[in-house]
């Protein structure tokens, strides 16, 4: 029989083997991701939750939120979510829990965010 990894957040109990072989290897520290790097899972805890907030843009209401990650050697990134990850997310993530997350874009910070 094959092989069950943990169900995470963002895959079904029974991943298909090319999930299971991803999620198998090991994680990626966040002070080594770029924007070159396309495939990684980080494991962090959340230390930081802020608010689901809607704005409008180009006619289109949506939604966000932003959460602070912390891993293992102690790397620290900011995460946002927008639009039906957000609506998604936001009921499931919690505060100082830890989580696999996988298949995100990384980008340089844009300070007139932040």
């Amino acid at each position: 029989p094959p092989t069950r990894l943990p169900s995470w957040p963002h895959l079904p109990p029974l991943a298909t083997a090319k999930k299971q072989r991803a999620m198998a290897a090991p994680f990626f520290p966040i002070s080594e991701l770029s924007t070159y790097h396309s495939k990684w899972v980080i494991r962090a805890r959340i230390t930081a939750k802020g608010q689901l907030r809607s704005f409008t843009s180009k006619g289109t209401t949506n939604q966000v939120f932003d959460c602070h990650l912390l891993d293992e050697s102690g790397s620290e990134i900011r995460a946002s979510f927008f639009g039906q990850m957000a609506e998604q997310h936001f009921p499931k993530l919690q505060q100082g829990k830890v989580y696999s997350l996988s298949r995100g874009n990384v980008r340089i910070a844009n300070r007139q965010y932040n």
